[in-house]
């Protein structure tokens, strides 16, 4: 009896070793470190950009993926070294974060459209292709992966555009870790991310 309870323990050691094996033998690392300045691009016109919320997922002292809301708000108009996306973690597959953003126009007599270019740093092509990025607002949802785009929309082909009297646009840009066979490939590799906001006058319909 003793000895068969003593394999049970042993086979139950060696399966929750492999299981912690698992989820901390697979992650990246999110860095802050793209060192972006600017995070609004919009010569003379009169335009404010702000995050009004981070939602994200990240490892708790268990080691558990666990959700976190971050409601501050976070002024990016002018320059500034702070990521949208908040400061270094890491990343296991199934990590996102969703920075919620607002564009205003503050010159009620001037319409503007708006893309958003993606920015990295050192970039390796296979972890690119692990990370999926989302564009969404109230008419558009658009994803990919990092390896494919770096740009939701240009200034041919604008994402959206801001009506004189509109007020503001709120839109989520969602970063997420996927689940793939080959992330053990990406171990401890340095993701650097961040995004930059263009604005360009429109004087046509």
């Amino acid at each position: 009896m003793k000895t068969r309870t003593k394999i049970i323990c042993l086979c139950t050691l060696i399966l929750m070793c492999c299981m912690v094996t698992l989820v901390m033998g697979t992650y990246a690392i999110f860095s802050s470190k793209s060192q972006i300045v600017n995070h609004l691009e919009a010569g003379s016109l009169n335009i404010e950009l702000k995050r009004t919320q981070l939602s994200y997922t990240m490892l708790n002292g268990r080691g558990y993926l666990e959700e976190k809301v971050d409601q501050e708000i976070v002024d990016f108009t002018k320059g500034t070294k702070t990521n949208v996306f908040g400061s270094n973690q890491i990343l296991v597959p199934g990590s996102k974060y969703q920075a919620t953003m607002t564009l205003s126009g503050l010159d009620s007599t001037v319409a503007f459209s708006y893309y958003i270019e993606i920015k990295t740093k050192d970039e390796l092509p296979l972890l690119a292709s692990q990370i999926k990025i989302t564009y969404q607002d109230e008419e558009n949802e658009i994803s990919f992966d990092l390896a494919s785009k770096k740009n939701f929309g240009s200034s041919d082909s604008p994402l959206g555009v801001m009506e004189v009297g509109e007020g503001k646009k709120t839109f989520n840009i969602q970063i997420e870790f996927l689940d793939q066979e080959n992330n053990d490939l990406t171990m401890k590799n340095v993701f650097d991310f961040d995004i930059i906001v263009h604005a360009i006058q429109k004087i046509k319909e």
